[in-house]
């Protein structure tokens, strides 16, 4: 390739997707059109929801839509792909067999964040996250591995997220700023020492709340400066 190019598989949510790509594009810090970095977006809507398959097997399979997509995308020769959608990391192993491109992990990527922002093992980390992210186990398993407490929500903290991530952000594209801040308020009672944000919708909030909560980690954050940080390497990734 004569020019560098990463690609980005989105579409889960649409309005996650979008906010992605705007953190991206505004920390690229670009004072022209040739500063801005050489990306492809496919936004693949139609991918079957990620909890529900997780929750239910009888439900649609993404995984052939996921795989569909990421050999679209990889058919492009992009230096490396990234995948903002915390839930379909519950398939990264499979799905990263599929392709011969750099595939980028964003639930290893935020697991580091925490150490870099002085996180020391046996502090309680708070899960914010889909049920089928929870279910899966995915952060929760790599927190263990580094020697992290992992907290998950309980049934009425649950509801909260759910209704964050569903109800005001894919159903109504609502910024309920309360709702945020009493769910931030709801980790912080079970004296979580850091909230992890492991959902896409839930990183809109983020972007919204100009404090930027210091004990707040936000994966999609995390993913968007990682991105950048390859994308402006002068050499390919291998």
């Amino acid at each position: 390739m004569s020019e560098h190019l990463f690609a980005v598989l989105g579409g889960m949510g649409t309005l996650a997707t979008e906010n992605f790509i705007q953190e991206l594009n505004r920390l690229s810090a670009a004072n022209k059109d040739q500063d801005y970095l050489n990306y492809v977006v496919y936004n693949k809507a139609s991918i079957p929801d990620r909890t529900e398959y997780i929750l239910d097997k009888s439900a649609p399979n993404p995984i052939p839509v996921l795989a569909s997509g990421l050999q679209k995308l990889a058919a492009m020769e992009p230096d490396f792909i990234v995948m903002p959608c915390n839930t379909a990391h519950f398939f990264y192993d499979e799905l990263a067999q599929l392709i011969n491109v750099p595939f980028l992990n964003m639930i290893d990527e935020t697991v580091k964040e925490l150490m870099v922002r002085g996180a020391k093992p046996g502090m309680k980390i708070g899960i914010a996250a889909t049920e089928g992210t929870i279910e899966s186990k995915i952060y929760e398993d790599k927190l263990n591995e580094a020697g992290f407490a992992s907290y998950v929500p309980n049934k009425e903290l649950q509801k909260i997220v759910n209704d964050l991530i569903y109800v005001d952000i894919k159903q109504n594209s609502n910024i309920n700023m309360p709702r945020y801040n009493k769910m931030v308020s709801c980790f912080e009672a079970e004296q979580c020492d850091y909230v992890v944000l492991g959902c896409t919708e839930l990183s809109i909030f983020n972007s919204y709340d100009h404090k930027k909560k210091s004990n707040v980690v936000d994966a999609d954050d995390v993913l968007v400066r990682k991105t950048v940080e390859l994308a402006r390497r002068t050499q390919p990734l291998v």
